[in-house]
């Protein structure tokens, strides 16, 4: 597995120049996780669910983070053909996911389920596609380019709408269960100048860090 790990940095430093004191830091603390006894055998046991399958986690971890547009799609190859783009596109708010993997790997019983959901920001958008007075005028070309603020109305749409719609299965779910009171979504609220993905400048950085911080103390009580 320290192999793995070793191969998963050289990856992701060389494709993405990721910041190497917080790339260290999460490594170290993976390879203390695996030596902890107290660790779940269910979490060690989870990649070998299906051999067939297994991957290695320098590939998963390209793979997932392929954004289109940003970086291209990612192939590999076990037994089986690999060929990815970012796992937002399928499940941008993981949360259901996350159920569904619990509930295969344990027996749920009457145990409750507890998520907290922390999602990585959603920018304001209510004034930022309008109507107007002939609807008609809304083709295929005003679908996919919208002129007034330089964003594609199909594109976003898509990609934002399936995070609302995890959110209220969630909720519809728990409510069911009885667990309505278990289910926290955290979201913070962005302008779209701080959503922007390929904004790396440092002063955008310590920015979106400061946005974080901020809705923790806010909601501090509450977690």
């Amino acid at each position: 597995m320290n192999s793995l790990l070793d191969e998963a940095t050289k990856h992701i430093q060389q494709c993405y120049n990721i910041n190497h004191q917080i790339l260290d830091s999460l490594i170290a603390t993976l390879r203390y996780l695996l030596t902890c006894k107290w660790l779940p055998n269910f979490i060690r046991k989870k990649a070998k669910r299906d051999k067939l399958k297994d991957a290695r986690t320098a590939d998963v971890c390209v793979g997932t983070t392929a954004a289109p547009s940003y970086f291209p799609p990612y192939f590999f190859k076990t037994t089986v053909d690999f060929n990815l783009a970012d796992g937002g596109l399928a499940a941008n708010n993981p949360s259901l996911v996350a159920v569904c993997e619990v509930m295969k790997e344990q027996k749920i019983n009457d145990r409750k389920l507890l998520i907290l959901s922390l999602g990585t920001g959603e920018a304001e958008q209510s004034d930022r596609y309008v109507v107007g007075d002939d609807p008609s005028k809304w083709g295929i070309l005003r679908w996919l380019w919208y002129s007034e603020n330089s964003g594609s109305p199909l594109i976003e749409i898509l990609t934002t709408a399936s995070d609302e719609m995890i959110s209220t299965y969630i909720s519809t779910i728990f409510q069911y269960c009885g667990w309505e009171e278990n289910y926290y979504r955290l979201q913070a609220a962005l302008k779209l100048s701080d959503a922007k993905m390929d904004d790396a400048r440092p002063e955008n950085l310590k920015n979106l860090e400061q946005i974080g911080k901020d809705l923790a103390t806010k909601h501090n009580d509450e977690l």
